[in-house]
């Protein structure tokens, strides 16, 4: 592996730069295909999986604007710390890489399908992390909202950075003591996200309506999960993520806004049910287990209709 450079830019430094590059980049495509009649054909889309849009009215897509976004990211932080860049449009095999390795992790644009559709929900990810014992642990995760001229950014704090202003954010959530209600009380009315999608477990992919429709909370599915995750850490964010499956496939997509999520106090839950991958967030505990119950009994439902229904 390469050495680190002898750079006087720090990391948390180098990476608000790298954002703020990213940004007026992205701001400049979206205002460019958004005043266009054939956006598609000004982005250069590239679809990269059709069976997401047959499922799930998404299209796994990137375009000109992810590549340019990746190319103004990619020089300030290689110029501040010459480690591997794991990012979305270009990337190296890491799998056995030893403990100790450190690595940059970058999404230059998630929610490409929002971007292209002009709607502004969309973001930039990027991460600092070190193996330990195995697995890969931020060390700094970042989300910015280009539209808004907003970053998210944590390391032994969660920051707002709006402009130049810069607020904490480390002591929003405020945990239930005692929480004597019912599941349905815990998310009553609550804003939820839920990003559940498999190309092969027929159980997720039939039980994506039932956790969308019909229940207590206020379901939305955007495909900009980090952005969400990242704004769980103000008032006005959601009160609760579920991620599940496919959903949870690349590192890019979760590790920032997750490492934020959680240093600004949000409960985080890392499981599986049958083999398959399950981030769950919430506000408080109440919710993030309410969610997780929920989730659960809807899984092993539809699990046993589908079974029924193959006799």
């Amino acid at each position: 592996m390469n050495e680190p450079n002898q750079s006087s830019t720090s990391p948390h430094a180098a990476m608000l730069n790298a954002a703020r590059a990213a940004n007026i980049v992205l701001r400049e495509w979206f205002e460019k295909a958004k005043k266009s009649e054939d956006p598609n054909d000004v982005l250069g889309s590239v679809i990269k999986n059709n069976d997401l849009k047959e499922h799930y009215n998404y299209e796994d897509v990137f375009t000109k604007a992810d590549l340019d976004s990746e190319k103004a990211i990619l020089p300030i932080l290689k110029g501040c710390l010459d480690i591997p860049i794991v990012s979305e449009e270009s990337h190296p095999e890491c799998a056995d890489w030893p403990d100790g390795v450190r690595r940059w992790l970058v999404d230059p644009l998630d929610g490409t399908s929002q971007f292209k559709k002009g709607l502004p929900q969309f973001s930039v990810t990027i991460a600092l992390q070190t193996k330990k014992n195995g697995a890969w642990k931020t060390d700094i995760g970042l989300v910015s909202a280009p539209m808004e001229d907003k970053i998210y950014i944590a390391d032994q704090t969660a920051q707002l950075v709006h402009g130049t202003e810069e607020r904490g954010l480390q002591n929003h959530a405020q945990e239930i003591a005692a929480f004597s209600g019912t599941r349905n009380d815990a998310l009553k009315e609550k804003r939820v996200e839920i990003v559940c999608y498999s190309k092969k477990n027929q159980t997720i992919i039939s039980m994506d309506r039932d956790l969308m429709e019909n229940v207590p909370y206020r379901a939305q599915k955007t495909f900009s999960s980090a952005l969400v995750m990242a704004r769980m850490a103000e008032p006005e964010g959601v009160d609760g993520v579920v991620l599940a499956g496919n959903a949870l496939d690349y590192d890019w997509d979760i590790h920032a806004a997750v490492h934020i999520a959680q240093t600004a106090g949000i409960k985080v839950k890392h499981t599986q049910i049958d083999d398959e991958p399950l981030v769950i967030l919430g506000k408080n505990s109440a919710i993030l287990n309410a969610l997780e119950t929920r989730f659960r009994e809807t899984y092993q439902q539809t699990k046993q209709a589908t079974a029924l229904a193959c006799h």
